[in-house]
């Protein structure tokens, strides 16, 4: 619905396929991730990615859009990065995605999702009152970020051997 709350976000990369996820969120502090652009830069110009990104974004109003640092890098042929020519296109400004704050919101709302066991059933008891628990659902249309979220997890060492010589890494893959 148009007066839920919209965002948009892109993980940017010079090589690989970008990845641009729409998630809306209900008054009930449900989040819905609902529809994808996944565009390789090496097949695409920023403009025909930019021009997808816009169709798919419909007429909603977002009030926030994100798109990963790595793409403040200049570019060669134009002296510009890929924030200028988004910027350009969509006339949005660039946010800082480097916190982790963002993945910690994501576990809280996918473990919460696994408490209420299906969208719309969020409103729970918890220390005696009632209350919508934030979660985050996924519609079945968007595979990549499906798959995604599958492999989302933090840097495990492969052997026993590995765990045993270097330290564990808390940082996520």
């Amino acid at each position: 619905p148009h007066a839920w709350n919209h965002g948009r976000g892109i993980d940017y990369h010079e090589h690989v396929d970008w990845h641009c996820g729409f998630i809306a969120i209900s008054p009930q502090d449900e989040a819905f991730f609902y529809d994808e652009v996944v565009m390789s830069p090496e097949k695409n110009v920023t403009l025909q990615i930019a021009r997808e990104i816009g169709n798919k974004s419909k007429d909603y109003k977002y009030s926030i859009s994100k798109i990963d640092p790595l793409s403040a890098k200049k570019q060669v042929n134009t002296g510009l990065s890929t924030i200028d020519d988004l910027n350009r296109i969509f006339y949005e400004f660039k946010r800082d995605t480097k916190s982790t704050r963002g993945r910690e919101e994501i576990r809280k709302r996918l473990r919460n999702s696994r408490l209420c066991g299906k969208p719309f059933n969020n409103r729970q008891i918890v220390n005696g009152r009632e209350v919508n628990l934030p979660t985050l659902w996924m519609l079945p249309n968007c595979r990549t970020a499906i798959d995604s979220m599958k492999n989302w997890r933090l840097e495990e060492w492969q052997n026993r051997t590995q765990l045993e010589t270097k330290e564990m890494k808390e940082t996520p893959m």
